[in-house]
């Protein structure tokens, strides 16, 4: 799998998710027509890598992971009152409706005050996370460690959740990227997102931001941070959710290495 800025990683599967046909048949406005603005996330490059040890004594591989969208819609994801994760209680958690929102001048570019018609498909669940304070979307990345000689996956953090905002602009020349941030919330019922261009990082010392490598033994591994590993999110291109590092494993803590993985 090839990063669309550069990494590659080959020892990650991922299937690209076509839309069924009536995905996109009739808008939330009742209108018909129009092509869909779909997003397009993308893992950057993890940063901040450093060992670290739990209360408990465990070994912490942590680093910082940064998510952007490229694509030419926003990311949205509205919630939904439901029981979503079939607990029988619904006030834990909210169905994530996401909003594709449709070219109506067809122009190709995302513009709010234009572009107001949307599709609307179930994606997932909020859930709230006590740790972090706020509400979560489920299972928005994946984090493993391979084995640059088996390929075999030694350690990993999955289901990770992300609160999905607006946190960063690194790519404002991206068409229909707005001057400013548009999506904030983290609450019960905010509508989280990504707008075109934005990006969102959960920094290293963030609860939850590390693999866990107690008992694996120093030495080169390929660290693979991947987005929507469940292809949650309809986007236009699936082929550019992972990014791929190679680091090495010392007695002292962690060295990230130029070779590719």
């Amino acid at each position: 799998m090839t990063s669309r800025f550069g990494a590659v990683a080959s020892l990650v599967l991922v299937v690209t998710m076509a839309a069924p046909s009536s995905a996109l048949a009739r808008h939330d406005d009742g209108s018909r027509g129009g092509a869909p603005l779909l997003p397009n996330i993308t893992t950057l490059q993890p940063t901040g890598l450093r060992m670290d040890h739990s209360n408990a004594g465990a070994r912490l591989l942590r680093f910082s992971n940064t998510i952007a969208n490229v694509g030419a819609g926003p990311i949205e994801l509205q919630p939904r009152k439901e029981d979503c994760n079939g607990d029988g209680n619904p006030a834990n958690d909210r169905t994530a409706i996401q909003r594709i929102y449709i070219d109506a001048d067809g122009d190709g570019v995302y513009r709010r005050s234009v572009d107001r018609a949307a599709d609307p498909r179930v994606a997932g669940c909020f859930e709230f996370s006590v740790a972090h304070g706020h509400w979560h979307f489920h299972d928005f990345a994946d984090y493993q460690l391979v084995d640059l000689t088996s390929g075999l996956v030694v350690a990993s953090n999955d289901k990770v959740g992300f609160c999905l905002s607006d946190t960063l602009h690194p790519y404002p020349g991206v068409p229909g990227s707005p001057r400013h941030r548009y999506y904030r919330g983290c609450r019960r019922n905010s509508v989280q997102g990504q707008s075109v261009g934005f990006a969102d990082i959960y920094d290293w010392y963030v609860y939850g931001q590390w693999i866990d490598v107690t008992g694996t033994p120093n030495g080169d591994y390929c660290l693979v941070t991947t987005a929507d590993p469940a292809n949650q999110l309809l986007e236009s291109d699936e082929t550019d959710n992972a990014y791929s590092q190679q680091i090495r494993l010392t007695a002292s803590g962690v060295v990230p290495r130029a070779d590719p993985c």
